[in-house]
């Protein structure tokens, strides 16, 4: 997977940014203390906020990679 992403100007520019940093947050709906720690996030021009997490699947088929997000737990 890494071959295919330095190749593709699209994943280069997502995946540039602050990586693997940890964030903290606790949930409006449920008052629940959530961890998220994304593979890259930066801030965009527009100051928003742009968040990229990479995962392995089998192919990029609709049906092979909702199979592989309840696989590999998503």
């Amino acid at each position: 997977m890494g071959g295919a992403v330095e190749e593709n100007k699209y994943a280069i520019a997502l995946l540039n940014g602050e990586r693997e940093r940890s964030m903290y947050f606790i949930d409006d709906l449920t008052g629940i203390s959530c961890k998220v720690r994304p593979d890259c996030y930066k801030e965009t021009k527009s100051r928003k906020l742009l968040i990229s997490d990479l995962k392995s699947c089998k192919s990029a088929t609709p049906e092979d990679f909702a199979r592989d997000l309840v696989k590999y737990a998503y």
